[in-house]
């Protein structure tokens, strides 16, 4: 975890990886921060559905090494408890490896 005070600044324009975000840009922050894996995604409603997903990404090869989404959410509620779902499965693959 980096401090407070040695994290870059986020570009007050980006909005994640709808903005153009792509891995290499993970490697760049990850370098910055200096971190071996980055974890990246996104957080939004599409109508009246929550979506979510995120990608753990290697930040020396720029290479996706686990992925996951959420799908057709009505609750907050729901949000909350797929996250907790989603964290348990990153966990369960990283302890395989």
């Amino acid at each position: 975890m980096a401090e407070a005070d040695t994290r870059p600044p986020v570009p007050r324009t980006a909005t994640g990886w709808e903005a153009g975000w792509t891995s290499r840009c993970a490697v760049k922050l990850g370098k910055i921060l200096n971190v071996k894996y980055l974890l990246v995604g996104t957080f939004g409603k599409l109508m009246d559905q929550y979506v979510l997903n995120f990608r753990m990404v290697e930040t020396e090869t720029a290479k996706v090494v686990y992925s996951d989404d959420a799908r057709e959410l009505s609750t907050q509620r729901e949000v909350s408890k797929s996250i907790g779902t989603m964290v348990d499965r990153l966990v369960r693959a990283a302890v395989k490896k």
